[in-house]
């Protein structure tokens, strides 16, 4: 394992190892991401009645509109900076007039717990829609970055007081900063040895 980055390894936490979908608003921060540059987008899914537009900020603007964007569709967002670096993507509901951004809480608490509205992943399966769709696997396929790997998906929910099902708007990127990833399996037995190795320290100690 050469570079994990916090957040994927907050995503996997978070997700946990059965991999479920999530019915309840994520109120740990899934973490930063990183990227590369330059950054190339797959439009993967959404599921929903809103109209939405993802933007990368500080970098790019519209990126994609969930109701007027195909599945499937590749967008070169530019050069994030030297690799890796943070990255922030947004959600612009339109619809509702407000914004949700990539490991930042929203503005508005609930039951006075702060409130994410992004999940990541690097199996798309785990936010409970399926399979892939076929416009967005043989966009991956047919695009040289993407195909490479490894890809970062990240699912928003578009509402507050939503259904949080966390699949209103899922795309993927690549570059991202983060190679061979562990398993959730291999992530405990990391942090089970990492908590040996600190007892052990400190009973020296």
């Amino acid at each position: 394992m050469q570079l994990l980055s916090r957040s994927v390894l907050g995503a996997t936490l978070a997700l946990g190892i059965g991999g479920a979908a999530t019915a309840a608003p994520i109120t740990t921060n899934p973490g930063v991401l990183l990227a590369g540059g330059p950054l190339t987008v797959v439009f993967a899914f959404k599921e929903a009645d809103d109209d939405s537009q993802l933007l990368a900020v500080d970098v790019v603007g519209v990126i994609f509109d969930n109701q007027t964007t195909p599945i499937g569709t590749v967008a070169t967002v530019g050069n994030v900076g030297p690799f890796p670096a943070p990255i922030t993507f947004q959600l612009d509901n339109l619809t509702m007039q407000y914004s949700f951004r990539t490991g930042i809480a929203d503005s508005v608490q609930i039951d006075g717990q702060d409130v994410y509205y992004a999940r990541y992943s690097m199996n798309f399966e785990d936010f409970g829609v399926g399979a892939l769709p076929a416009a967005a696997a043989a966009a991956i396929a047919g695009n040289a970055t993407l195909s490479a790997g490894p890809l970062l998906y990240v699912a928003f929910e578009d509402r507050r007081s939503g259904d949080y099902d966390y699949n209103d708007l899922i795309f993927a990127f690549a570059p991202i900063g983060v190679t061979n990833v562990p398993e959730p399996a291999s992530l405990a037995l990391l942090g089970a040895g990492l908590l040996g190795f600190a007892f052990a320290r400190r009973r020296r100690a």
